[in-house]
This record gives structure tokens, sequence and C-alpha cells, in this order.
């Protein structure tokens, strides 16, 4: 009777193994931050060999004037971009995300970058300063900081904006 009980823990042990393995694997994400810090701390992770940062950002003022881009995606060859009026309005007002990229960007995180950004809600994309490099992304009170595009992570911030659709205003653009 002994040995049928012991027989009968083995796929218990097994599958509490694998559990825990599962766990470990890897492929998961590496987390960055310290424990013992407030909930705003910057927090730092790498997936798929793209490390991010996710930190606490200030509200801008909101713009005196502005301007609604007349399209989602701006390429480093547009020549009139959004300002950061624009760009503060959008965030502030219109509950968008906006997200910057830098110049050397590769061929395939570009395409990327304009297929996500045509395809999300209340989204913007342009290319940042020259001296930038990786993608920045934001909203009203949230920073995300990557050394590539991570499409997964930007709708995870874009998903995290508030069902608040914005402030009444005039449309000026």
């Amino acid at each position: 009777m002994r040995a049928r009980s012991a027989l009968a823990l083995v796929p218990l042990a097994l599958a509490g193994t694998l559990a825990l393995s599962a766990c470990s694997t890897p492929t998961g994400p590496t987390v960055i931050a310290d424990a013992g810090a407030a909930s705003d701390a910057p927090v730092t992770e790498t997936i798929a060999g793209i490390t991010c940062t996710t930190s606490h950002r200030d509200l801008p003022s909101a713009p005196e004037s502005y301007l609604h881009p007349t399209q989602s995606f701006y390429a480093t060859t547009d020549e009139l971009i959004p300002t950061a009026g624009d760009l503060d309005h959008l965030i502030l007002s219109d509950n968008a995300i906006v997200v910057t990229y830098g110049a050397g960007l590769p061929g395939a995180a570009y395409e990327a970058l304009e297929v996500w950004s045509s395809t999300a809600v209340a989204a913007v994309a342009l290319p940042a300063d020259p001296d930038v490099a990786g993608v920045r992304a934001y909203t009203a009170d949230t920073l995300l900081e990557c050394d590539g595009v991570d499409t997964i992570r930007l709708k995870t911030l874009a998903d995290s904006r508030s069902d608040d659709t914005g402030v009444e205003h005039e449309d000026h653009g």
C-alpha cells in the first residue's frame, strides 16, 4: 500500500518541478528594480533582447496653441512634424500616446513602428532629435524608453491609459 501511495506522489512532484522550471527560463523577462523603492521608481526590463525602462513622467503644461497632427506616423524625411505644444496637447487633452524614434532605427523596426502607430488608437510616432537613440514613448504620466521597437510594450503602455477620452476643447486643427 505504501508503494502505491509513493507512486501517486510522483506526478505531483513532477508537475511542481516543471512549474518551477517554467518560472526560471532564460527567455523570460529580466527585471531590474529596487525592491524597496517607491512605486513610481523606474523599472527596467529586458525581453527578447530589447531593454526598456518605464518611469513616471511629470505632466507638461497645457500649450497656448496647438495643431492636431494630420497623420499617425512621421518619417525622418517629412518636413512638417508636430511641435512640442502639439504633442503636449495630444497627451493632456486627447489621451494620446506619443512615440519618438532615433534616426538609426533599423528598417524592420522602423516598419514595425509605422504599422503599429497607424493601427493604434490615439497614437502618433515621429522622429526624435538627432542625438536620441532608440524609442521613447509617453503618455501624460508615464515614459517608456527602449533600445529598440517593442510593439507589445507600446500596446501595453497605450492600454494603460485611463478610459478618460481627454478634456473638452475646441479643435484647433
